[in-house]
């Protein structure tokens, strides 16, 4: 491979890169049905009176100014729910409200799986755009004898790269 080419798909690479790096998970506060949701502090405020959420997964824990708590989980498209042993629901605003509200409105945390998807995606996108020449022999070229990969099929080679790392960083945001 000639340098010029491997600067051209490295600066492709970094391109792309940045591109995505703006598509981070947004903060800030957010106004929603007359709460206000702070997901830089994990709070919900209403009325002068502030509860902390938490999401782990598909779980969401608010936690009263009392210390009470009241969790739910959603999962298979319903939830379950649960509080500890203090909370009362006539005091303040009701749990699910509150549940319901954070999940909807604020971003939960992706899982490690997504995360790891996006790195093998990086990994074989990044090694098909840099090395097109060696991807396609690992994939047509051991079936044929004295055979050399045509320049149509090496640009095809770098556009799957391209799509590939693209996948990897929409993965982490779906």
């Amino acid at each position: 491979m000639k340098w010029g080419s491997f600067f051209l798909m490295a600066a492709i690479f970094l391109c792309t890169a940045l591109l995505f790096s703006g598509c981070g998970k947004s903060s800030g506060t957010l106004q929603v049905q007359g709460y206000t949701i702070d997901r830089t502090d994990s709070t919900i405020s209403r009325d002068g009176v502030t509860y902390h959420y938490q999401v782990i997964g598909d779980s969401v824990t608010i936690t009263y100014p009392d210390q009470s708590t009241y969790q739910t989980m959603y999962q298979n498209g319903g939830s379950f729910s649960g509080w500890s042993e203090d909370y009362d629901p006539d005091n303040g605003v009701p749990g699910d409200v509150l549940t319901d509200l954070v999940w909807e409105n604020a971003v939960p945390k992706r899982d490690t799986l997504h995360w790891i998807l996006s790195f093998l995606c990086w990994l074989l996108g990044g090694f098909i755009l840099i090395f097109p020449k060696a991807s396609w022999y690992v994939c047509y070229g051991w079936r044929f004898q004295n055979t050399e990969p045509s320049s149509a099929a090496l640009i095809l080679e770098r556009i799957t790269g391209v799509i590939l790392i693209i996948a990897g960083f929409i993965c982490i945001f779906i």
